[in-house]
């Protein structure tokens, strides 16, 4: 059931990253002629067909263990294809497929005993939905599937190898055991990459959702979107592990944080009218960043000398999003 394939891939907003055009090498065609995948020629050299490679002949499908060097990113994916099987074949006869696009998918997986645990919206079913259009068959050997992710950005695939199984288990009656292969197939990503993308339009300082975060602050939080509860996204304050500094600590999106309409910084005061921003002096003010994905971790930390006369001092996330 294992068949690999090879692309190139251009991360950008609205980049096709996978492409198949049709080819005909005058022996694979839609309905392979009669031919199961298995048993027929291989293609010619710089064909673009994707089959089936095993014997297996009631689990039909193939993978791609990577599309390229794509690695999963908040945004949308669309996936196309047809598939393709034998002439005398009833569509109904089919059991559902187990089909899409997967993450950190082994070159080494065996899929014909897999039940789709590798595949997004599996992972991480709170922030990967799925749409699945319902393929009609064409009546000429083949049908169109469209498979449409949102990937939120506080996602935890992202950052994992982009791939694509596709799996067709037709029941072990012989009768009804017919090749699959592949067509036609691309991935079509647009990327999530600002405050406007992630919101849907919502104003940045409204609190969509009523939890207590403007929208701003949960987009830099990294809320999968502004009906996310985000209150247990916010930072915190430790003032006693350490006997000389005061320790705020909190999570960054790396979306926002590469948004150009979005500006984050920590500022603290003492008192909750005049505010300072904290900038790393290797002395008063230290700052730490743990990059990583989707969100890296901010540890700011401030000396206690510098709590003035009232003996308090405060700090605070400020987001500022120009829309």
């Amino acid at each position: 059931m294992i068949g690999a394939v090879s692309c190139s891939v251009t991360l950008a907003h609205g980049t096709v990253i996978y492409s198949d055009a049709v080819e005909d090498n005058g022996t694979w065609t839609r309905i392979f002629g009669g031919f199961y995948p298995s048993t027929n020629p291989s293609p010619t050299a710089g064909s673009a067909y994707l089959a089936a490679t095993t014997d297996n002949l009631n689990q039909r499908g193939f993978y791609d263990a990577a599309l390229g060097t794509h690695q999963v990113a908040a945004g949308t994916y669309v996936v196309t294809f047809d598939i393709g099987i034998r002439s005398d074949f009833a569509f109904a006869d089919r059991i559902t497929p187990i089909i899409g696009l997967t993450g950190n998918l082994s070159s080494s997986a065996n899929i014909n005993g897999d039940d789709g645990a590798r595949l997004l919206d599996t992972l991480d079913a709170g922030d990967v939905s799925l749409v699945s259009s319902t393929p009609t068959p064409t009546g000429e050997g083949f049908e169109t599937w469209t498979l449409t992710y949102t990937v939120a950005p506080g996602a935890s695939v992202i950052g994992q190898d982009l791939g694509f199984w596709a799996k067709f288990y037709t029941g072990d009656d012989p009768a009804t055991q017919k090749g699959y292969a592949f067509d036609n197939f691309s991935v079509d990503f647009t990327a999530m990459t600002t405050y406007a993308d992630w919101s849907g339009g919502a104003d940045a300082d409204t609190d969509t959702n009523g939890d207590g975060v403007r929208n701003a602050v949960a987009w830099a939080l990294g809320a999968a979107n502004v009906n996310e509860n985000a209150i247990g996204l916010l930072p915190t304050l430790d003032n006693t592990s350490d006997p000389t500094y005061m320790i705020f600590t909190f999570e960054r999106s790396d979306l926002a944080e590469a948004d150009p309409s979005t500006a984050i910084s920590v500022e603290y005061g003492n008192d909750l009218v005049g505010w300072t921003p904290a900038v790393d002096d290797g002395d008063d003010v230290i700052i730490a960043v743990t990059d990583a994905s989707p969100k890296d971790t901010v540890v700011v930390k401030l000396k206690r000398s510098m709590i003035g006369a009232s003996g308090r001092i405060f700090t605070r996330l400020k987001v500022v999003v120009s829309e």
